[in-house]
C-alpha cells in the first residue's frame, strides 16, 4: 500500500508534456535495486522530463545550471576525451600484460577530470536520500539538466574489497518517464526478446 501511494504521488507530480502532440504517451516506471553499474559521468538524458528519486543510498548528483561549463560541454559533445593511443580491447586481449587495476584508475581519472571541468565539486548539488528530482532532458531544451550517479553507486569503479569478495551496490533508484508509443513498444520488445531489459530504450540515450 505504501509503495502504491508513493508511486501515485510521483505520477501526480510528473509533468505530462508531449514532444509530439499527435502521438499517444505512456508512463514508464523503473525500480532499480542494487544495480552494480551506474553512469558516474555527468550526462543528460534524451527525454523530455525525468522524475528521479533514490530511496536507498546516495541520490543523483546534479550540476546546477548556472555553474555548468557549457562551453566545455559543447566542445566535448558530452563525451569523455579518451586519448587516441589507448586501446582497451587490445590491452584486455594481452592477458600477460593486462593490468585491470591500472585501467580502472585511468578510466576513473578521465571521468573525474571531465566532471570537474563540467562543474566544480563544491558547486555540485547533492540532494538528500528520498528527495524527488525533476530533470529536464535534451528533448525539451538545448541546455538540459546535467547529472550523474554518485561515485559510490558504480561498484566497478571502486577499489576491489580487500577480502577478495565481489563488491555489492546498496541503492534503490526509481525513475519515471512519460514516453511516446514507439519507445514503449521498443521497451516491450526488449523484454520479449531477452526476458529482461538489457539496454536503454530508444529516446533514452545518454551522452
Amino acid at each position: 500500500p505504501l509503495i502504491n501511494e508513493f508511486v501515485g504521488k510521483l505520477l501526480e507530480m510528473h509533468p505530462r508534456e508531449k514532444i509530439d502532440p499527435e502521438e499517444a504517451f505512456f508512463f514508464y516506471l523503473r525500480v532499480q535495486i542494487n544495480i552494480p553499474g551506474a553512469c558516474i559521468k555527468f550526462h543528460d538524458d534524451h527525454v523530455g522530463i525525468r522524475t528521479v528519486t533514490a530511496l536507498v543510498g546516495e541520490s543523483t548528483v546534479v550540476a546546477p545550471h548556472p555553474k555548468v561549463n557549457w562551453e566545455h560541454w559543447e566542445k566535448t559533445g558530452g563525451q569523455l576525451p579518451f586519448p587516441n593511443d589507448i586501446d582497451f580491447e587490445a590491452e584486455e586481449e594481452d592477458e600477460e600484460n593486462y593490468d585491470e587495476e591500472a585501467e580502472r584508475q585511468a578510466t576513473n581519472k578521465l571521468i573525474h577530470d571531465f566532471n570537474e571541468q563540467i562543474c566544480s565539486p563544491q558547486d555540485e548539488f547533492h540532494p538528500p536520500t528520498g528527495d524527488v528530482l525533476l530533470l529536464k532532458g535534451a528533448k525539451l531544451t538545448k541546455k538540459p539538466c546535467l547529472h550523474r550517479a554518485p561515485y559510490s553507486a558504480d561498484v566497478y569503479s571502486l577499489p576491489p574489497p580487500e577480502d577478495g569478495s565481489e563488491p555489492e551496490a546498496q541503492r534503490m533508484l526509481i525513475t519515471l518517464d512519460y514516453i511516446p508509443q514507439k519507445n514503449r513498444d521498443n521497451i516491450i520488445s526488449l523484454y520479449n526478446d531477452d526476458g529482461e531489459e538489457d539496454g536503454q530504450a530508444e529516446g533514452e540515450e545518454q551522452r
